[in-house]
């Protein structure tokens, strides 16, 4: 299991909002790169468009699409699972809580644990 996932997951559980320097550090540890011109025409790698903290969409393109996943706000604290189908296959699904009622904060962390749970993010 991934420790540096793990503790992503964790921070994100313990966010109040939207945090651009977690989403640039998640696109990094993905490796996702959107080059973008600066205006004196350099590249920058920091600007992307990925806004994990803050898009559903975003935290999804995290998941394998055949993966199960669940999203509930019961008495606003959101609770996420994700890899619900592949438990028996590791050891432990993905699972993020988000005492804020935020369920994309919640769907972000349980996606970093479940790819953390599969050994990636090294």
């Amino acid at each position: 299991m991934s420790d540096k996932l793990m503790e992503l997951a964790r921070r994100v559980e313990g966010l109040s909002g939207p945090d651009r320097d977690v989403d640039l550090e998640i696109a990094r540890i993905f490796r996702v790169t959107v080059w973008k011109r600066n205006d004196d025409d350099t590249a920058n790698y920091e600007t992307t468009h990925w806004r994990y903290t803050e898009s559903l969409d975003a935290a999804r393109s995290l998941i394998d699409p055949a993966d199960e996943w669940d999203i509930t706000t019961l008495y606003n604290v959101a609770r996420a699972s994700v890899g619900l189908n592949r438990c028996h296959q590791v050891s432990w699904a993905g699972y993020g809580e988000h005492l804020g009622g935020d369920p994309v904060l919640a769907f972000l962390a349980a996606a970093l644990r479940s790819r953390a749970s599969m050994g990636e993010g090294e």
